[in-house]
């Protein structure tokens, strides 16, 4: 089979048309893609310290490609039909200038390197010492999609600095809707938001005895305990303006 015949008979596809599915069909511009650890190293590291199903964000921004923040930098992703992903989205919806803002943020940190420091230091950080690195031209996942959001005036978790706000953290925000779970871009109906689905399949067994070793050195229990408070006093400062 010659090279022509090959491309002429389909085998590789426009973008647009490639990435033409079920999933996109039902994404909007603007939604946030929550991945689900595999049983990769670092997504499972995240996962199990994070104790949540979610690894990764990044922001889609239409025809199957999102910005994301990955070991190279921040660059385009289109490993939709490649993951097992949750989709969120505002509840509210975004205004045209929300999504516009979103999407500018998004496209003006391309290229910026990812944050090795923090995604080694986060267990360490406590809401006081994460402030301190605003500012700071590196990123990581969650933290360029929060920071994104709340350039638009949209901050998902009120109260506590984008650069400790986990995946998981995203996935909890109050201000945002699951649409449902996709593995390979078929819905996965029996998938529930913050649940471990067992497709997922075992963490990384390195990542595993890491967890156990370093939990108890951590700060998560204190940011853990400021996220809840922070949570009530929303929901209660809800009711007293109705």
């Amino acid at each position: 089979m010659g090279i022509f015949n090959f491309l002429k008979g389909g085998c590789i596809k426009p973008i647009k048309e490639r990435h033409k599915n079920d999933l996109t069909k039902e994404l909007l511009k603007g939604d946030i893609i929550l991945h689900r650890a595999s049983s990769k190293f670092i997504g499972s590291l995240i996962s199990d310290f994070t104790n949540s199903p979610y690894s990764h964000a990044e922001i889609y921004i239409g025809d199957g490609w999102c910005v994301s923040a990955e070991a190279k930098g921040i660059t385009f992703s289109d490993n939709l039909n490649k993951s097992f992903i949750d989709v969120m989205r505002l509840k509210e919806g975004l205004t045209r200038e929300q999504r516009g803002i979103v999407l500018e943020k998004s496209y003006q940190s391309l290229a910026k390197p990812y944050d090795y420091l923090l995604i080694v230091g986060f267990p360490f950080y406590g809401p006081k010492s994460a402030a301190r690195r605003a500012g700071d031209v590196a990123y990581i996942c969650s933290e360029l999609t929060a920071w994104c959001y709340k350039e638009a005036g949209i901050d998902l978790i009120p109260g506590l600095p984008e650069e400790i706000e986990a995946p998981a953290d995203i996935a909890k925000s109050d201000k945002l809707d699951w649409m449902g779970s996709w593995n390979k871009t078929h819905k996965k109906e029996d998938a529930k938001l913050n649940i471990r689905h067992p497709i997922q399949g075992k963490h990384h067994w390195l990542a595993r005895i890491i967890i156990k070793l370093i939990k108890p050195l951590t700060l998560q229990a204190e940011y853990e305990k400021a996220v809840r408070l922070k949570q009530t006093k929303i929901k209660e400062d809800s009711k007293l303006e109705k």
